[in-house]
């Protein structure tokens, strides 16, 4: 009996020690496809820790106004580009300059998958600590040069761990 109350007691403090850094959850819509699929299951750190390209955050969005997040709501998307690095979409692709020039090739999406130009010529700069985020589902995509796009370091609360 001894053995049986150490062995749950264990398990307890373990499930609640990983429950405190993960999250279980499940992806709604569509904008991830075809990496996420609307309704799966995922596994996500709370904890978003270093942040780098091609990572799939989970973050909150900014209310209409862009002055406050808005903590009810849940959107998911891959960082594509950095803080203190400039974007911009041509025919079709991303474009990032630092100190260079340079083509981002993005292996995570399927071969062809072209990024809708909205604004063409123009470099997008990102502040300290913002980030460009967009889903995989491109063609999804209204307004890449949308404010909602580009999120700050403080409304990014997780990062893809696993996906069922």
């Amino acid at each position: 009996m001894r053995k049986f109350f150490l062995a749950t007691l264990v398990a307890s403090l373990i499930a609640g020690f990983l429950a405190s850094f993960l999250n279980v959850s499940q992806i709604s819509g569509k904008s991830m496809e075809p990496t996420l699929h609307d309704k799966q299951l995922i596994i996500l750190s709370r904890n978003a820790g270093n942040l780098e390209r091609a990572d799939i955050v989970f973050y909150h969005p900014l209310t209409r106004d862009q002055k406050d997040v808005d903590n009810s709501q849940v959107f998911v998307g891959r960082i594509v580009a950095l803080p203190h690095e400039q974007y911009r979409v041509q025919k079709g692709s991303v474009y990032l300059k630092t100190e260079s020039t340079y083509k981002l090739i993005e292996e995570y999406l399927p071969q062809n998958t072209t990024t809708p130009n909205t604004v063409s010529d123009y470099w997008f700069p990102l502040q300290e600590s913002q980030y460009l985020v967009w889903g995989d589902n491109r063609a999804s995509i209204q307004n890449n040069n949308s404010p909602e796009h580009v999120v700050s370091r403080g409304q990014i609360f997780g990062k893809l761990v696993w996906k069922f």
